[in-house]
């Protein structure tokens, strides 16, 4: 038994390091696979979403250029025309020719309001005229709910902004925003009439920074600052500081958020399938390298997806080796177990055969010496005899089982012809007679009519070995039964022809069922007790049938031990 667990042993400790060493080529490659893939998506999410900025940025400034080029007197509903370029939001003349403001009429779908807030802290919007005015615009205006809407946002507003909230929004995104000293100084130097000219340094440290978009225009100053965008509760704002004169002026847009989102991410969608937009509100982290430049808005790209992410090359080859080393461990505990099981039959077979052999050998030895010393009498002569050929008969027995178990295991097949079923019986009939008279017996043959002439492709010597070896087995295990009668009934069933060998001997153990048709599963041991044989019989009978097309069964339901050769049958 320790000989034969050897090679499992060996076997075991190489498919061991087998697998060790292709579990860890495959951590080694899935981790490095795993990082280059993650490089590869950083470098690729990276440069998605620069071109996402930049897409959005280009986007939004198709809205706030026009904006910001926009003049700060169309935020009143209405103007003079003569004084368009004299002081402004001051009482007008009665003679003013008054132009209303484009916004009055202007459908924005980014905008929910455009409004102003003057130093007194009073709001002001160009879609809600003063009372003096209301009617003219009602009847400029082609939609009237226009005006109330505007009503209503501007009353929400009041109760939402003030000024001083304003200031310290725009503030705290940019501090390019003019005191009352700047301009003062401004208005000292009137001749100074070129656009973005540079103020001299003011004494403030607060103003050293301010000198970028300032308009100097004779007689009287406007400057009109840049948009600063801030987020206040939840809503986005753009707001400019308006300097007219001496009069300074907030002028907003409550821009339409839902709106602005949509218009941004329907021009990175392509890019970045999952991206959201999220507020950077004030005091949070804003993330530069994800944030809008005009807009307080960072980017959350989600997930994107690698081009060809399930193409793998690593994985195939990964999972190629794996099925490679699998099938080759399968393979190899195959080739193992056969070559253990054929080492154990072959020595099972010697030690069973040895043991078969010396019981013949013995007696032929004994025999003759006394039949050459002339030790027998004359009258007991025939019968040494007789049991001298009956020896040779079962030397002959095992002989023909041996070859003919290698003809089958060298895969020579049988010679199939076709033959009538009463001549498939006749042949081996006397035969099989006088093996169970030899044993005291008697073979019962039936033979329906209807079968007789029948026609089957086959091998008749085969049949006739397989019969042989049923009728011999028969003998040997059921000769001191009560009914010493061994049935041969020829029946057909299900398209098939079926010989059934029945005996009314003790049957076969249910132990033994399990190794019935195994070849040499006797041991020396096991022979000694036994009837003569080695264990080749049922396993020869079994194959041989099975190289017809057929097969041979053991049925454990009836009394005694039945066996049905199994033949496919072909009719005239």
């Amino acid at each position: 038994m320790k000989r034969l667990l050897r090679p499992w042993a060996l076997f075991a400790l190489c498919l061991a390091l087998g697998l060790g060493a292709m579990g860890w080529i495959t951590h080694i490659a899935l981790k490095t696979e795993k990082a280059e893939a993650e490089t590869q998506r950083k470098t690729m999410l990276d440069e998605r979403v620069r071109l996402s900025l930049w897409f959005m940025d280009s986007t939004f400034a198709l809205f706030l250029n026009p904006e910001s080029s926009r003049p700060y007197f169309h935020y009143n509903a209405f103007h003079p025309a003569e004084g368009a370029y004299n002081r402004k939001l001051v009482q007008m003349g009665s003679g003013d020719i008054l132009i209303p403001s484009p916004m009055l009429f202007m459908d924005d779908p980014l905008v929910l309001l455009r409004f102003q807030i003057d130093q007194d802290n009073r709001f002001t919007s160009p879609v809600v005229p003063e009372p003096s005015m209301r009617k003219l615009a009602e009847r400029l205006s082609p939609d009237p709910n226009r005006m109330a809407a505007g009503e209503a946002r501007l009353d929400e507003i009041r109760h939402r902004l003030s000024r001083g909230s304003v200031l310290k929004s725009m503030v705290q995104k940019s501090d390019v925003l003019l005191p009352r000293e700047q301009i003062k100084i401004l208005q000292a130097q009137p001749g100074r009439s070129r656009i973005n000219s540079a103020p001299p340094a003011p004494s403030s440290e607060k103003t050293q920074r301010l000198s970028s978009g300032v308009h100097l225009l004779s007689p009287y100053m406007v400057y009109e600052g840049a948009w600063i965008p801030f987020w206040q509760d939840q809503s986005l704002f753009l707001a400019r500081q308006v300097w007219v004169g001496d009069r300074e002026f907030l002028q907003c847009c409550w821009l339409d958020w839902p709106a602005v989102k949509e218009l941004l991410l329907g021009t990175a969608r392509d890019l970045l399938p999952s991206l959201d937009l999220a507020p950077v509100l004030p005091g949070a982290p804003s993330g530069k390298d994800r944030t809008l430049s005009s807009l307080p808005v960072r980017i959350v790209p989600g997930t994107i997806r690698l081009p060809g992410a399930d193409h793998r090359p690593a994985r195939a080859a990964l999972i190629f080796g794996w099925c490679c080393l699998l099938i080759g461990g399968l393979a190899g505990a195959l080739v193992l177990r056969h070559a253990v099981r054929l080492s154990e039959s072959r020595g099972a077979f010697a030690s069973a055969v040895t043991h078969e052999l010396r019981s013949p050998l013995t007696t032929f030895r004994l025999y003759t010496e006394l039949l050459a010393h002339n030790m027998v009498p004359e009258e007991e002569k025939p019968s040494l005899l007789k049991t001298l050929l009956s020896e040779t008969d079962r030397l002959d027995h095992l002989v023909k089982n041996v070859l003919a178990f290698a003809r089958l295991e060298s895969r020579r097949g049988a010679n199939l012809e076709p033959v009538l079923v009463s001549d498939l019986l006749d042949r081996p009939l006397a035969r099989l007679q006088e093996r169970a008279l030899q044993s005291g017996m008697e073979l019962v043959p039936d033979l329906p009519q209807d079968l007789a002439q029948q026609t089957v492709h086959t091998d008749p010597l085969l049949v006739e070995q397989i019969l042989l070896n049923l009728v011999d087995n028969a003998c040997k295990y059921a000769s001191k039964s009560v009914d010493p009668r061994i049935h041969l009934d020829v029946i057909r069933e299900e398209g098939e022809l079926h010989f059934r060998i029945r005996d009314h001997g003790p049957g076969i153990a249910d132990q033994d069922c399990r190794h019935l048709f195994q070849a040499f599963h006797k041991s020396a041991q096991k022979a000694a007790r036994s009837a003569p044989g080695v264990g080749l019989g049922l396993a020869l009978c079994r194959r041989l049938a099975r190289s017809l097309g057929g097969d041979l069964t053991h049925d454990a339901a009836s009394a005694g031990a039945t066996f049905l050769l199994h033949l496919p049958m072909k009719s005239n």
